[in-house]
């Protein structure tokens, strides 16, 4: 049979700059479910976070703040507190709106996952939602019943950063995703402790240095 050049079978995501989190998570392996405490964040995810900070992603830095992929950036929004940049993933064809992924990176730098978010963030995240739904509606005609807005945990970068893909779209690769919408009603009723005082069970792979490093050894 004729192979219909216009039409390829296969389908090649191209990473670049691709770190060594980014190999780890595409290799074939297996998971493990993990129950992460309060307790264990503190001792075990804490200081993984502090090293997966600085120079590690600086890729994210030099978009926000060097121009990178400027010709990508759908919304830009300077402002140090409440700004951030919204461009499409690498994982978009930017044609089919059905397979639509856009990520929002914020400005400041004092979240580095759900776990940092509070109460007092419900405004800024409400905020958020507006400005991305609006800048979808208005270049792509998307209603915000079709689109979903979650947050993944374990992301695979420790910048807060908000995930954004048409309905139909399946998504993978997340151990833990919650919609945006699901996150403000529950921060309503966590109060300033936000998910500091949560327990979060989800899954990690077994080449992860969390699990390597840390939540193996407390078996």
């Amino acid at each position: 049979m004729a192979q219909n050049l216009d039409r390829p079978a296969t389908k090649i995501n191209i990473i670049y700059p691709a770190t060594e989190t980014h190999i780890k998570k595409y290799r074939q392996q297996k998971k493990r479910v993990v129950l992460e405490t309060p307790e264990l964040y503190q001792k075990i995810v804490v200081p993984y976070i502090n090293s997966m900070k600085g120079d590690r992603i600086k890729w994210v830095y030099n978009i926000l703040h060097e121009g990178y992929e400027a010709d990508r950036v759908l919304l830009r929004d300077d402002d140090p507190v409440n700004g951030f940049v919204l461009l499409p993933d690498l994982k978009w064809d930017l044609v089919s709106l059905s397979s639509l992924y856009f990520v929002a990176i914020v400005m400041r730098n004092d979240i580095s996952s759900l776990r940092d978010l509070n109460s007092s963030h419900i405004p800024y995240l409400k905020l958020l939602r507006e400005q991305i739904l609006t800048a979808l509606k208005d270049n792509y005609g998307l209603d915000s019943s079709q689109l979903l807005l979650y947050i993944h945990y374990q992301p695979s970068y420790y910048h807060f950063h908000i995930h954004v893909t048409h309905i139909d779209l399946e998504r993978r690769g997340s151990s833990f995703s919650v919609l945006l919408d699901n996150v403000i009603d529950q921060l309503q009723f966590l109060g300033p402790q936000g998910f500091l005082q949560s327990t979060f069970s989800y899954f990690i792979k077994e080449n992860h240095d969390l699990w390597a490093k840390g939540f193996a050894l407390e078996k």
